[in-house]
């Protein structure tokens, strides 16, 4: 079926699972869906499709959303997130707002109604937006910021984010990235806190969030005791919500 290498995106199956994207090589991007027992192939075009990246697949598996190239010659950031039909077909655009500089890795809420994005706004601050479907004239909204790099992140549902910034546990990186330690660790934002809450304070890294957001479960690196610059693999931990 297929010839030379191919490249799988960052969601390439549709949650439906009947649908999947990649790209074989420089080609365009190509999508199968099938009714058992056959595929049908889309393949873009590469000129109505040039540089598409960071595509994901909605929740319904209907529509895929990417990032691409706007023809706007204005200071904002130049590019929207545009929605395709399986076919290719561009369904609408967002436009981002103008604090943001760059885009880093866009995710749909449980919901399937609302994206989040990890950008960088102007001025290198880390921030992760959010944009509700069902409120465009709200626009992008920032959940959180940090002047810290933010790694694994997850979202919840109701709005439950779960975030960390570096997340490695031995000498060596504390002493080279002793102001990190300050913000190390699992944070947690919910819809219309006013700030996020840490969770820990230890080399943590965000796994998944369970369906109900009652469960939060993550890797905790440990120093090893023979060196002092190498971290030995992860224990795997979970944090539950209490009912009191």
């Amino acid at each position: 079926m297929f010839k030379g290498p191919v490249y799988f995106l960052d969601e390439p199956m549709a949650p439906s699972g009947d649908k999947l994207v990649l790209r074989q090589g420089p080609q365009p991007i190509e999508v199968f869906t099938t009714n058992e027992p056959h595929w049908q192939i889309y393949r873009w075009s590469r000129k109505t499709h040039p540089g598409l990246t960071k595509i994901i697949w909605s929740r319904d598996g209907n529509s895929l959303l990417a990032l691409k190239s706007s023809p706007s010659k204005s200071k904002a950031y130049p590019y929207v997130l545009a929605f395709y039909r399986p076919d290719g077909k561009e369904l609408n655009e967002i436009p981002f707002s103008n604090f943001i500089k760059y885009v880093k890795e866009i995710k749909f809420g449980p919901e399937g109604t609302t994206i989040y994005a990890h950008t960088e706004h102007h001025g290198k601050m880390q921030a992760i937006d959010m944009y509700d479907l069902k409120d465009p004239q709200s626009g992008w909204r920032t959940l959180v910021t940090s002047p810290d790099t933010i790694f694994e992140w997850e979202v919840g549902p109701g709005g439950l984010l779960v975030y960390n910034h570096y997340a490695e546990e031995n000498g060596y990186y504390n002493y080279i990235f002793s102001s990190s330690i300050e913000l190390r660790g699992l944070w947690l934002y919910q819809k219309d806190m006013e700030r996020p809450i840490r969770l820990t304070g230890y080399a943590d890294r965000v796994l998944a969030i369970s369906p109900d957001g009652n469960t939060i479960l993550f890797g905790r690196e440990r120093p090893d005791p023979r060196s002092s610059q190498y971290p030995i693999q992860s224990d795997i931990m979970q944090l539950t919500r209490s009912r009191n």
